[in-house]
């Protein structure tokens, strides 16, 4: 078996836990909450992108064109609160996740990529994999699985002692995280993503910051990094780190063998993400693994006779390729 890469889209959260929402759900709640919040309803509603919350998100990030200052101000506000919602959402969801017993087959997933030193790509803010992940035996921090150089938070007021770094699989998060924090859309190429970090585990105390107490000082000037899924010339894009996140994901993609999409479902607008497969992808297959089909008509859309689709229309799809594949 050559080198396999890996693509996680929210199915493969839901797939973990059916609180985790897909993009759609994700995008009415947030709706929802800041619709009940005077002052900070969406200044377009959801139903105008047909329901397709990445297109909401692109276009409240952007500045379009034919708005004036005063318009253009408000979407900018309206990002940042819809940025902090989906934050506080996803937070919530995961815990109500880790309340649950972690499925047996993430972690022969996350031991099978730990053996294997597997590049794992994925668009999901939120920390499942990391508090999965880091364990006594395993990975000993979270910090281990990124291999772009994010900055712990605690960072900002004392020196962060790292020592060496030991083996562990690859985690490029090229959207964002619940954890990331930055400046914003307005900051500098090279403005710092800071880490709030988690301590490891399948519990709610392992989702908590070791800086816990302190977070609200070390980030009071950040905001999170949420990254809109369909921008094509987005200033997040400028940020130094998070494109190094993008030019390891390219070069991971380069050398491959084998890519294993799970639970992303390569929706047409995400021209970002199409461009970069359809570039850099040159290995023998790719395997769909999804809870339904829609997936395999857009796979085959961009790689041919290359998709096989064995592992797509059950229920317990994700838990079969693991069973088969990763053993």
């Amino acid at each position: 078996m050559g080198d396999r890469v890996f693509l996680l889209g929210a199915g493969f959260s839901k797939a973990i836990c059916h609180e985790m929402p897909l993009m759609m759900e994700l995008g009415e709640a947030v709706a929802s909450v800041l619709g009940e919040q005077e002052g900070r309803s969406l200044p377009v509603g959801l139903s105008r992108f047909g329901g397709d919350f990445e297109q909401l998100l692109s276009y409240l990030a952007e500045r379009q064109p034919w708005l004036d200052d005063g318009d253009a101000l408000r979407n900018r506000a309206a990002f940042l609160d819809v940025s902090r919602t989906v934050t506080e959402l996803l937070r919530e969801r995961q815990m109500a996740a880790v309340r649950m017993p972690q499925p047996s087959w993430l972690g022969e997933l996350i031991g099978y990529w730990q053996r294997m030193r597997s590049t794992v790509i994925t668009f999901n803010y939120d920390v499942l994999v990391e508090a999965a992940a880091v364990q006594p035996n395993s990975v000993q921090s979270w910090s281990h699985l990124y291999r772009a150089p994010v900055v712990p938070a605690a960072a900002r007021t004392a020196a962060v002692l790292g020592g060496s770094r030991p083996e562990a699989f690859a985690l490029l998060k090229l959207h964002g995280s619940v954890t990331w924090f930055w400046s914003g859309v307005d900051s500098i190429a090279s403005d710092s993503i800071y880490d709030a970090g988690l301590r490891g585990g399948w519990s709610v105390e392992g989702l908590s910051s070791l800086y816990e107490e302190d977070l609200d000082v070390l980030l009071a000037d950040k905001v999170p990094m949420v990254v809109p899924p369909t921008a094509t010339k987005s200033v997040f894009y400028d940020n130094a780190t998070l494109r190094c996140q993008w030019q390891l994901a390219a070069d991971a993609l380069a050398q491959a063998d084998e890519l294993v999409l799970i639970g992303y479902s390569l929706p047409p607008s995400d021209t970002v993400v199409r461009s970069l497969l359809r570039t850099t992808f040159r290995g023998e297959s790719v395997i769909a693994v999804d809870l339904g089909r829609a997936v395999v008509a857009q796979a085959r859309s961009i790689f041919g006779d290359r998709v096989v689709d064995a592992y797509c229309g059950h229920g317990e799809a994700v838990a079969a390729f693991v069973r088969a594949t990763c053993g």
